[in-house]
């Protein structure tokens, strides 16, 4: 989000030619993260692209919004001083650390880095999970689209030019997550809206529009709990014929309303009633599905942004560790351990526990207090010495495919099958030889 927001904000600022707020903004977009440069990327090549077409003159454009600055070098160095003294004290955190300036080449390091680094989402996953979320812009942004073709229109043009650049941008894009949706959403965004209220001026709010867009939202609601039912009845002939069934008669009953409503009032009555309750349906399974992945099942992998990993246990065994601690030394930090192997996961969460040893490999005649081994292979010789008790590290969704075999599950609930990656917690005996 702070990527997205600076960047637009540096945009717009610059489209009003208030430039060196544009430079303070811009500054604010570097410290962003890598995020940054991925969407300035896809924005600049979006914005080549359509001068490609032909769609406006860049030279033109730049020297418009230039041509308002002050006059002179010196009157242009003074407008700009405030803004880079803000970014200034914004990068340092208030003068409190100064490498804070250089986070921007930090960022821009891990993002040339993610170019060869690891695989992130696959591809089908990224595609899918896109869909499932976004039905509602997929629908209308997708028919702004093709209408600005249609007719000409140089805003609808552009912003289908930035969304086909984005995606295809994201699926070349090794390290894609499923955050990165954000740089998809916003050209469907901006057509969606476009187009809707280009619908609701074809004619005026009256009781039956409002009628016949509530009648589209209830068939709509009876169909979908219909949908997830089969979850409990079963993909089985009788209940898969029921769905099609009441998917016949709903949309039956839906060509039935617009015809009368269309005979008794005219063509744009009908059309803004089936498009206000499609899009009220719609924007509620926009709202429930990412509260579902935001919210109820935040960290958990299941999730459209869990990123396929989960958080584990980290808490209940940060709190396994402070008690032996406190018992063994009387402070919560202080105690000596070792782990063996290494994790990024565990030196975080371990980061403020000075005396932890990272091991390769066990050594022969150890005396920690306190050990933490891999959970898929046990040291038998540390039985005789220690109590062990098994923590999860990590969780990752536990199907192969793009979807579960329980799809329907998936789709309404977010239920399938879990991964979990285990370590084990070994306390050395005599630190609770009186309990």
């Amino acid at each position: 989000m702070p990527a997205l927001v600076f960047l637009g904000l540096a945009v717009g600022t610059f489209h009003t030619k208030k430039i060196p707020l544009g430079i303070f903004f811009l500054g604010l977009g570097l410290f962003s993260g890598p995020d940054f440069w991925i969407g300035s990327l896809l924005l600049i090549i979006s914005a080549l692209g359509c001068m490609r077409l032909n769609l406006f003159n860049a030279r033109e454009y730049i020297n418009d919004r230039l041509g308002n600055s002050p006059e002179g070098s010196a009157s242009w160095l003074m407008s700009i001083i405030p803004s880079l003294l803000g970014l200034f004290l914004v990068g340092t955190f208030f003068l409190r650390n100064y490498q804070g300036i250089f986070a921007w080449m930090g960022s821009l390091g891990e993002f040339a880095g993610s170019l060869g680094g690891p695989a992130g989402l696959s591809i089908g996953r990224f595609l899918v999970y896109f869909i499932l979320n976004n039905p509602l812009i997929l629908i209308f942004g997708m028919i702004g689209f093709v209408t600005a073709w249609l007719s000409g229109e140089r805003l609808g043009k552009g912003l289908s030019i930035w969304f086909v650049v984005s995606l295809l941008g994201l699926l070349i894009y090794p390290g894609r997550q499923a955050m990165d949706q954000i740089w998809l959403v916003i050209p469907l965004w901006v057509s969606t809206a476009t187009l809707l209220v280009r619908i609701f001026h074809l004619a005026p709010s009256i009781w039956v529009t409002h009628a016949l867009a509530g009648l589209v939202v209830v068939l709509a609601s009876l169909n979908w709990l219909t949908f997830i039912g089969l979850i409990f009845r079963g993909m089985n002939q009788n209940a898969l014929l029921l769905e099609l069934g009441l998917f016949l008669a709903s949309l039956a009953l839906l060509i039935l309303s617009a015809t009368v409503v269309s005979s008794e009032w005219n063509m744009n009555t009908t059309w803004k009633g089936l498009v206000t309750g499609g899009a009220t349906a719609l924007f509620l399974f926009l709202v429930s599905s990412l509260s579902l992945d935001a919210y109820v099942m935040d960290k958990d992998p299941r999730s459209i942004f869990s990123g396929g990993s989960g958080s584990g246990q980290m808490g209940l065994l940060l709190d396994s560790i402070a008690d032996a601690s406190i018992t063994a030394t009387g402070r919560p930090e202080s105690i000596q351990g070792a782990v063996i192997g290494d994790s990024d996961v565990l030196r975080w969460s371990l980061r403020d526990y000075a005396e932890i040893d990272y091991l390769v490999s066990p050594v022969s005649g150890m005396e920690y207090p306190i050990l933490i081994t891999p959970g898929d292979g046990e040291i038998l010789a540390l039985q005789d010495n220690y109590r062990g008790q098994d923590f999860v590290l990590s969780s990752a969704p536990g199907w192969e495919g793009v979807l579960p075999n329980n799809w329907i599950s998936w789709l309404g609930f977010r239920e399938g099958p879990i991964a979990n990656q285990y370590l084990i917690l070994w306390v050395r005996n005599d630190i609770y030889s009186g309990y």
